[in-house]
Protein backbone atom coordinates (compact mmCIF):
# COMPACT_ATOMS: atom_id res chain seq x y z
CA UNK A 1 0.00 0.00 0.00
CA UNK A 2 2.40 2.78 -0.38
CA UNK A 3 3.71 4.94 -3.94
CA UNK A 4 6.64 3.34 -6.05
CA UNK A 5 8.74 3.40 -9.24
CA UNK A 6 11.17 2.83 -11.36
CA UNK A 7 14.24 5.19 -12.13
CA UNK A 8 17.10 4.47 -14.70
CA UNK A 9 20.44 6.39 -14.98
CA UNK A 10 22.44 7.55 -18.04
CA UNK A 11 26.25 7.27 -17.60
CA UNK A 12 28.33 10.13 -18.11
CA UNK A 13 29.63 9.48 -21.80
CA UNK A 14 26.09 9.33 -22.82
CA UNK A 15 24.59 12.30 -21.62
CA UNK A 16 27.14 14.99 -21.79
CA UNK A 17 25.49 16.18 -24.95
CA UNK A 18 22.42 16.57 -22.93
CA UNK A 19 23.16 18.57 -19.90
CA UNK A 20 22.62 22.36 -20.04
CA UNK A 21 20.12 21.26 -22.81
CA UNK A 22 16.17 21.21 -23.27
CA UNK A 23 14.98 17.15 -23.47
CA UNK A 24 11.95 15.41 -23.79
CA UNK A 25 10.99 11.95 -21.68
CA UNK A 26 8.56 10.06 -23.26
CA UNK A 27 7.21 6.20 -23.37
CA UNK A 28 4.35 4.20 -23.54
CA UNK A 29 2.20 3.65 -20.43
CA UNK A 30 -1.36 1.76 -19.30
CA UNK A 31 -2.19 1.43 -15.67
CA UNK A 32 -5.11 -0.47 -13.61
CA UNK A 33 -7.79 1.84 -12.50
CA UNK A 34 -6.62 1.98 -9.08
CA UNK A 35 -3.51 3.76 -10.10
CA UNK A 36 -4.88 6.90 -11.41
CA UNK A 37 -1.52 9.38 -10.49
CA UNK A 38 1.29 8.18 -12.57
CA UNK A 39 4.19 10.69 -12.79
CA UNK A 40 7.56 11.39 -14.95
CA UNK A 41 10.47 12.91 -13.57
CA UNK A 42 13.92 14.08 -15.32
CA UNK A 43 16.66 14.09 -12.58
CA UNK A 44 19.98 15.68 -12.30
CA UNK A 45 22.38 13.84 -10.30
CA UNK A 46 25.42 16.68 -9.34
CA UNK A 47 27.29 14.39 -7.20
CA UNK A 48 30.09 11.89 -7.89
CA UNK A 49 30.21 11.31 -11.50
CA UNK A 50 28.76 7.42 -12.30
CA UNK A 51 28.44 6.66 -8.85
CA UNK A 52 24.03 7.86 -8.18
CA UNK A 53 22.55 6.89 -5.30
CA UNK A 54 20.28 4.49 -5.50
CA UNK A 55 17.68 4.77 -3.64
CA UNK A 56 17.08 8.25 -5.04
CA UNK A 57 13.89 8.87 -2.96
CA UNK A 58 14.61 10.95 0.64
CA UNK A 59 10.85 10.67 1.97
CA UNK A 60 7.75 9.76 -0.35
CA UNK A 61 5.20 11.95 1.26
CA UNK A 62 1.69 11.73 0.94
CA UNK A 63 -0.49 11.05 -1.82
CA UNK A 64 -0.65 13.97 -4.54
CA UNK A 65 2.08 15.21 -3.28
CA UNK A 66 6.17 14.87 -5.01
CA UNK A 67 8.15 12.29 -3.72
CA UNK A 68 11.40 14.35 -1.69
CA UNK A 69 14.56 13.36 -3.43
CA UNK A 70 18.57 12.69 -1.94
CA UNK A 71 20.92 15.36 -1.39
CA UNK A 72 22.65 16.16 -5.60
CA UNK A 73 19.30 14.63 -6.89
CA UNK A 74 17.16 17.42 -8.45
CA UNK A 75 14.25 17.52 -10.25
CA UNK A 76 14.61 18.95 -13.94
CA UNK A 77 10.64 19.07 -14.45
CA UNK A 78 8.04 19.28 -11.58
CA UNK A 79 6.06 15.82 -12.29
CA UNK A 80 2.50 16.05 -12.56
CA UNK A 81 -0.69 13.38 -12.86
CA UNK A 82 -0.32 12.45 -16.39
CA UNK A 83 -4.00 10.63 -16.47
CA UNK A 84 -2.63 7.63 -17.61
CA UNK A 85 -5.65 5.31 -18.81
CA UNK A 86 -5.79 1.43 -18.58
CA UNK A 87 -4.99 1.47 -22.45
CA UNK A 88 -1.29 1.85 -23.83
CA UNK A 89 -0.86 5.50 -24.93
CA UNK A 90 2.11 7.55 -25.36
CA UNK A 91 2.95 10.41 -22.62
CA UNK A 92 6.08 12.92 -22.34
CA UNK A 93 7.35 15.80 -20.26
CA UNK A 94 10.07 18.32 -21.20
CA UNK A 95 12.52 20.12 -18.96
CA UNK A 96 15.97 21.37 -19.06
CA UNK A 97 18.64 19.98 -17.68
CA UNK A 98 20.48 22.99 -16.19
CA UNK A 99 21.54 22.42 -12.69
CA UNK A 100 25.30 23.56 -11.95
CA UNK A 101 27.83 20.62 -11.66
CA UNK A 102 25.45 17.97 -13.00
CA UNK A 103 27.30 14.74 -14.02
CA UNK A 104 24.01 12.35 -14.07
CA UNK A 105 20.61 12.46 -15.42
CA UNK A 106 18.12 9.80 -14.37
CA UNK A 107 14.19 9.62 -15.34
CA UNK A 108 12.05 8.15 -13.05
CA UNK A 109 8.65 6.80 -13.44
CA UNK A 110 6.41 6.51 -10.72
CA UNK A 111 2.89 5.81 -9.49
CA UNK A 112 2.15 8.45 -6.51
CA UNK A 113 -0.79 6.45 -4.96
CA UNK A 114 -0.70 5.20 -1.89
CA UNK A 115 -3.67 2.77 -1.47
CA UNK A 116 -2.09 0.32 -3.84
CA UNK A 117 -2.58 -3.78 -3.44
CA UNK A 118 0.27 -6.02 -4.50
CA UNK A 119 -0.26 -8.05 -7.55
CA UNK A 120 -3.78 -6.37 -8.20
CA UNK A 121 -2.55 -2.47 -9.33
CA UNK A 122 -0.03 -2.94 -12.07
CA UNK A 123 1.81 0.11 -14.34
CA UNK A 124 3.48 -0.90 -17.29
CA UNK A 125 5.75 1.31 -19.12
CA UNK A 126 7.36 0.36 -22.49
CA UNK A 127 9.35 2.54 -25.67
CA UNK A 128 11.08 4.39 -23.09
CA UNK A 129 13.20 7.37 -24.90
CA UNK A 130 15.48 10.88 -23.79
CA UNK A 131 16.24 12.83 -26.62
CA UNK A 132 16.93 16.12 -27.08
CA UNK A 133 14.27 18.53 -28.17
CA UNK A 134 11.13 20.20 -27.00
CA UNK A 135 9.02 17.43 -28.07
CA UNK A 136 9.12 14.09 -28.73
CA UNK A 137 9.90 12.31 -31.68
CA UNK A 138 8.77 8.29 -32.70
CA UNK A 139 10.56 5.61 -30.94
CA UNK A 140 13.68 4.58 -32.48
CA UNK A 141 13.56 0.43 -32.77
CA UNK A 142 17.25 -0.61 -32.28
CA UNK A 143 18.20 -3.93 -33.36
CA UNK A 144 18.57 -6.89 -30.71
CA UNK A 145 21.88 -7.02 -31.56
CA UNK A 146 22.53 -3.38 -31.19
CA UNK A 147 20.50 -3.52 -27.81
CA UNK A 148 21.82 -6.92 -26.32
CA UNK A 149 25.53 -5.06 -26.78
CA UNK A 150 24.23 -1.77 -24.92
CA UNK A 151 22.80 -4.23 -22.22
CA UNK A 152 25.93 -5.81 -21.84
CA UNK A 153 28.15 -2.67 -21.57
CA UNK A 154 26.55 -3.09 -17.93
CA UNK A 155 26.09 -6.37 -16.70
CA UNK A 156 27.38 -9.83 -18.31
CA UNK A 157 26.82 -13.54 -16.95
CA UNK A 158 26.09 -17.14 -17.53
CA UNK A 159 23.18 -18.91 -16.12
CA UNK A 160 23.18 -22.68 -16.16
CA UNK A 161 19.22 -22.99 -16.46
CA UNK A 162 18.72 -19.94 -18.76
CA UNK A 163 20.94 -21.33 -21.03
CA UNK A 164 18.92 -25.01 -21.23
CA UNK A 165 22.00 -27.02 -21.02
CA UNK A 166 20.95 -29.08 -18.24
CA UNK A 167 22.62 -29.27 -14.92
CA UNK A 168 26.28 -27.80 -15.64
CA UNK A 169 28.13 -26.26 -17.92
CA UNK A 170 31.78 -25.23 -18.51
CA UNK A 171 32.10 -22.04 -19.52
CA UNK A 172 35.87 -20.85 -19.15
CA UNK A 173 39.37 -22.48 -18.55
CA UNK A 174 41.68 -21.93 -16.15
CA UNK A 175 45.65 -22.33 -15.96
CA UNK A 176 48.08 -21.92 -13.24
CA UNK A 177 46.43 -23.91 -10.89
CA UNK A 178 47.84 -24.04 -7.40
CA UNK A 179 47.28 -25.25 -4.09
CA UNK A 180 44.41 -22.95 -3.10
CA UNK A 181 43.67 -20.90 -6.01
CA UNK A 182 43.81 -20.76 -9.80
CA UNK A 183 44.77 -18.15 -12.17
CA UNK A 184 42.12 -16.74 -15.07
CA UNK A 185 42.12 -14.86 -17.88
CA UNK A 186 38.54 -14.04 -19.63
CA UNK A 187 38.27 -11.63 -22.47
CA UNK A 188 34.91 -10.01 -22.05
CA UNK A 189 31.62 -10.55 -24.45
CA UNK A 190 31.56 -6.15 -24.45
CA UNK A 191 34.09 -4.23 -23.22
CA UNK A 192 32.42 -2.60 -19.77
CA UNK A 193 32.45 0.84 -18.30
CA UNK A 194 34.25 -0.04 -14.88
CA UNK A 195 35.92 -3.11 -13.26
CA UNK A 196 32.76 -4.88 -12.70
CA UNK A 197 31.24 -6.49 -9.37
CA UNK A 198 31.63 -10.48 -9.47
CA UNK A 199 28.64 -12.61 -8.02
CA UNK A 200 28.57 -16.09 -8.30
CA UNK A 201 27.17 -19.43 -6.94
CA UNK A 202 27.55 -23.08 -7.52
CA UNK A 203 31.14 -21.83 -9.26
CA UNK A 204 33.42 -24.99 -9.08
CA UNK A 205 37.21 -25.94 -10.97
CA UNK A 206 38.03 -29.15 -12.42
CA UNK A 207 41.01 -30.36 -13.30
CA UNK A 208 42.25 -33.85 -11.95
CA UNK A 209 40.12 -32.99 -9.28
CA UNK A 210 36.89 -30.68 -8.70
CA UNK A 211 36.63 -28.22 -5.89
CA UNK A 212 34.20 -25.05 -5.38
CA UNK A 213 35.10 -21.99 -5.57
CA UNK A 214 35.01 -18.98 -2.44
CA UNK A 215 36.26 -16.36 -3.74
CA UNK A 216 37.91 -14.01 -6.78
CA UNK A 217 40.13 -11.28 -7.26
CA UNK A 218 40.85 -9.92 -10.28
CA UNK A 219 42.50 -6.99 -12.31
CA UNK A 220 40.89 -5.37 -14.88
CA UNK A 221 42.75 -4.22 -18.29
CA UNK A 222 41.01 -0.70 -19.85
CA UNK A 223 41.66 0.41 -22.92
CA UNK A 224 40.40 3.90 -23.45
CA UNK A 225 37.71 3.92 -21.20
CA UNK A 226 36.80 0.86 -21.93
CA UNK A 227 36.85 -2.49 -19.63
CA UNK A 228 38.01 -5.13 -22.08
CA UNK A 229 39.08 -8.49 -20.09
CA UNK A 230 39.55 -9.49 -16.64
CA UNK A 231 42.28 -11.74 -14.68
CA UNK A 232 43.14 -12.89 -11.54
CA UNK A 233 42.64 -15.71 -8.97
CA UNK A 234 39.69 -18.05 -8.04
CA UNK A 235 39.97 -19.00 -4.65
CA UNK A 236 39.35 -22.00 -2.85
CA UNK A 237 39.73 -24.47 -0.37
CA UNK A 238 43.02 -26.59 -0.03
CA UNK A 239 42.79 -28.69 -3.12
CA UNK A 240 44.56 -31.67 -4.37
CA UNK A 241 46.39 -33.28 -7.50
CA UNK A 242 45.89 -30.18 -9.43
CA UNK A 243 49.60 -29.54 -9.69
CA UNK A 244 50.73 -32.10 -12.38
CA UNK A 245 52.58 -33.73 -13.71
CA UNK A 246 54.71 -34.30 -11.09
CA UNK A 247 53.87 -32.09 -8.57
CA UNK A 248 55.18 -28.65 -10.75
CA UNK A 249 53.29 -25.52 -9.62
CA UNK A 250 51.19 -23.81 -11.53
CA UNK A 251 51.31 -26.39 -14.09
CA UNK A 252 47.97 -27.42 -14.84
CA UNK A 253 44.68 -27.03 -16.77
CA UNK A 254 41.29 -26.85 -15.58
CA UNK A 255 38.33 -25.42 -15.93
CA UNK A 256 35.48 -23.34 -14.40
CA UNK A 257 32.26 -24.64 -14.49
CA UNK A 258 28.58 -23.85 -13.19
CA UNK A 259 26.73 -26.73 -11.30
CA UNK A 260 22.97 -26.94 -10.50
CA UNK A 261 21.39 -23.68 -10.08
CA UNK A 262 24.83 -21.70 -10.47
CA UNK A 263 25.35 -18.17 -12.21
CA UNK A 264 29.01 -15.81 -12.53
CA UNK A 265 27.90 -12.50 -12.97
CA UNK A 266 29.63 -9.28 -13.72
CA UNK A 267 28.09 -5.94 -12.87
CA UNK A 268 29.05 -2.67 -13.96
CA UNK A 269 25.09 -1.12 -13.35
CA UNK A 270 25.07 2.86 -12.26
CA UNK A 271 23.98 2.73 -8.92
CA UNK A 272 25.48 2.63 -5.55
Amino acid sequence: NKKFGVVQFIENVNCESIIGQEVTLSFQAKATSNLDDVRAAIIAWDGTEDAPTKDIVSAWESEGTNPTLVSNMTYENTPADLNVTTSFAKYSVTATIDTSGAKNVAVFIFSNVTGTTAGTDKLHIGQVQLEKGSSASDFVFESYTDHLQRCQRYFQGYNVDAAGIGTSAIFTNVGHAYTTASRFRSPLVTPMRVGPTQTFAALNLIGKTNVAVTSSTYTARTTDENVTTIGGNFNYSTASAFNVPNGLNGGSQVFAYLGTNGFYQLSAELGV
